[in-house]
């Protein structure tokens, strides 16, 4: 048998409306081009979801199903246990492959030597390009590319829309941290790049995002603040070893992820709360040991135009203006 060139690892949680479409968009795009296998690990679901993919693996001998205990990193943990092949792809149950996108990375899977594939993908009907043309980092450079991850999370640190050597994952035992809410997979991310020797970008659309406006992330959960600062504190850590141009880039990815929380939950247009309650939210949230490091430390110089207005506001205490910018941006995550 040869070896697999590529294991899709799909966590599926109450899938079975989508997971018929995401794995037919990867069958799609591979069909018997390369020796690959889907991975669709069941966890927890209390729909039809197993039988779902039961079908399907009738249909396609490289759909695999497995399961594991409830939560998206426990799943995707038991799809790398259970993965051999050479290059892992992570892709959520409700999302698809971009058509058209599979000759391309087979190209790129068969010939590039870097450790970290990131390409661009399509955020609904909008275009999300991670560069303009092909910039591959290696040696020394590699520190560069983990500080513009940092410096743009949201843009460049989700799992999906990224291809990752599995013996990289293996050998330096990554696991994504199954006892975080939020921010898991930025975590996992930032493990591995630390295990890179070369990062390449891509300007190629790999993954096609469904936009859900009413998903965990985007509603009001009182307990949604304690899950990014309890992720924020573990990066902290992760970030004690590093070298000072990464550390200071992990103060603006703090920092993101409190704009973040503050936008999908505290100004999350289902949060009743009047406006002079959130704005206290905002203050007594800045106050967490892990954020007022990152406001203290963070350089009004770097970062685009946004993160510098945001960081000026938190650090002359402005919150009923920076409360405006969030009510803004929670505005339009809903329209």
């Amino acid at each position: 048998m040869d070896e697999l060139l590529l294991s899709v690892i799909i966590p599926a949680y109450n899938a079975e409306t989508s997971i018929t479409g995401t794995v037919q968009s990867i069958y799609r795009e591979f069909q018997t081009s390369i020796p690959y296998e889907i991975i669709v690990v069941e966890n927890g679901a209390t729909d039809q979801t197993n039988q779902v993919v039961e079908k399907l693996a009738a249909q396609m001998t490289c759909v695999k199903l497995y399961h594991s205990e409830k939560g998206v990193s426990n799943a995707r943990n038991a799809g790398i246990a259970n993965a051999s092949g050479k290059w892992l792809m992570f892709v959520d149950a409700d999302d698809e492959l971009h058509l058209g996108c599979g000759k391309r990375i087979i190209d790129i899977m068969q010939n590039s030597e870097a450790d970290l594939c990131l390409f661009g993908h399509m955020n609904g009907e909008e275009t999300r390009l991670v560069c303009e043309k092909t910039e591959v980092f290696n040696g020394k450079n590699v520190e560069q590319a983990r500080i513009r991850l940092l410096e743009a999370p949201t843009r460049y640190m989700q799992v999906w829309s990224k291809l990752f050597r599995r013996q990289r994952i293996v050998d330096a035992s990554i696991q994504f941290e199954s006892k975080l809410r939020f921010s898991e997979d930025s975590d996992f991310t930032f493990q591995y790049t630390a295990c890179c020797q070369m990062i390449a970008f891509y300007s190629d659309i790999l993954y096609d995002y469904q936009i859900n406006a009413a998903s965990v992330m985007h509603t009001f959960d009182e307990k949604k603040l304690d899950g990014y600062v309890q992720a924020m504190r573990i990066m902290e850590k992760r970030l004690a070893g590093e070298s000072a141009a990464v550390q200071q880039a992990g103060q603006q990815y703090i920092l993101a992820h409190f704009h973040i929380a503050m936008v999908n939950s505290v100004f999350s247009t289902d949060h009743s709360g009047s406006f002079s309650n959130k704005v206290g939210i905002i203050k007594q949230t800045a106050r967490k040991t892990v954020f007022r490091k990152a406001i203290r430390g963070v350089s009004l110089k770097s970062g685009g135009m946004v993160s510098r207005v945001t960081a000026f506001l938190l650090k002359g205490h402005l919150y009923g203006l920076l409360g405006l910018v969030y009510a803004f941006r929670g505005w339009q995550k809903r329209s």
